[in-house]
């Protein structure tokens, strides 16, 4: 009879931790995708690397790469203007994204 009931104790236990852990990991998951972006850092567009870029939402490594080659920057809406990316790439990223350090684009570029 002891048996049975600590079995039951046991048997209640688990299951209340399995369904809390079920819980926590939905959490988890709703924000590794919707979460990181808050708390994700800004960048320089004039200094940042180029996994720095590419990590960024909406970029990849071909915009990171084009980002890097377009330097330097004034102000960052100079992505759209200069075309270096499109205005809905911008959009997604342009609250991750400051600019220190421009200078004047060399007439060579």
């Amino acid at each position: 009879m002891r048996s049975a009931k600590a079995v039951r104790t046991v048997t209640a236990a688990l299951l209340a931790f399995s369904v809390a852990g079920c819980s926590d990991m939905r959490f988890w998951e709703h924000n590794r995708h919707h979460g990181s972006q808050a708390r994700m850092a800004s960048v320089d567009l004039n200094s940042a690397s180029r996994r720095q870029l590419a990590d960024l939402p909406g970029l990849d490594q071909q915009d990171a790469d084009r980002i890097i080659q377009n330097r330097p920057y004034n102000r960052k809406r100079d992505l759209v203007d200069r075309n270096i990316i499109g205005p809905k790439k911008f959009d997604q990223v342009s609250e991750y994204v400051y600019v220190s350090g421009g200078g004047s684009r060399s007439s060579g570029r």
